[in-house]
């Protein structure tokens, strides 16, 4: 398995790194560590400054892999790309065939804040593999002590999109909880019958509950209950589906004080 980690130096993104190298070695994944910069190419000297960069950017993601914690003994790849970084992300993301992107929720300072957050909107509204967004400043728990998984009432095609959060799941030991937010009256039980096959023994608790703004309960739901990890389906069409436009990811990134990993349907 390969797992992507996209940096670009902030104190928030080397946290980032320092949770994907975690969770690269409890998957035995390899992990990749992808710096992605630009500059004005009305620069004097634009080609020759472009490979200094290029050359220092390098060298400062592969001092950040040797500063990894001592547990983590797995192998580590240092890339540099020149371009927009969204874009080369995703396609670094297809041409290695990544199997999991991890990445901080913003950057370091107010421009790096509004860089790196859309960025990861980006990332997690076109990404066709899971990604997992991880909150600035906030103390995070490793491993999770507790996990959920946000589900709505359709049903889902492909056992893949659990593969991830089991295989997490089973490397820590923990129960995957199931929450429904019903934004109207629902009488049909609301979880995919084929859930419990897909979670296995690692199946925990339901909860449903009900709510006009879903994003809020759901969010009131974590904290209440100490959620350490969130799990989100990103849908293709339906009312989830709206979740997980622009302007909702936004909403939802800001939202999330844990880790939130968001599987492809």
């Amino acid at each position: 398995m390969k797992v992507l980690c996209p940096i670009d130096f902030s104190k928030q993104s080397v946290s980032a790194l320092h949770y994907a190298a975690r969770v690269a070695e409890d998957m035995r994944a390899d992990l990749h560590v992808l710096h992605v910069f630009r500059i004005s190419q009305v620069v004097e000297s634009f080609k020759e400054l472009k490979e200094e960069l290029h050359k220092k950017h390098l060298a400062d993601v592969r001092s950040l892999i040797k500063k990894l914690p001592p547990s983590f003994s797995g192998k580590a790849k240092a890339s540099v790309i020149y371009g927009e970084a969204t874009s080369e992300i995703l396609d670094y993301t297809s041409k290695e065939e990544m199997d999991l992107i991890v990445m901080g929720s913003q950057g370091n300072s107010s421009l790096q804040n509004i860089f790196m957050g859309s960025i990861a909107e980006e990332v997690v509204s076109k990404a066709m593999v899971p990604v997992l967004v991880v909150p600035s400043e906030q103390i995070v728990q490793y491993p999770p002590s507790s996990i959920l998984l946000a589900l709505d009432n359709q049903t889902l095609e492909h056992s893949f999109s659990f593969y991830i959060p089991l295989q997490l799941a089973k490397k820590w030991d923990n129960k995957i909880d199931l929450i429904h937010v019903a934004n109207k009256d629902e009488t049909a039980f609301p979880f995919d019958p084929f859930v419990g096959n897909f979670l296995q023994d690692y199946m925990g608790e339901a909860h449903l509950v009900k709510s006009k703004d879903v994003g809020f309960k759901l969010m009131d739901f974590v904290r209440s209950n100490d959620y350490q990890l969130l799990v989100m389906v990103k849908r293709a069409k339906g009312f989830w589906a709206k979740l997980f436009t622009k302007d909702h990811i936004s909403e939802e990134i800001q939202r999330c004080f844990v880790p939130l990993l968001i599987v492809p349907e």
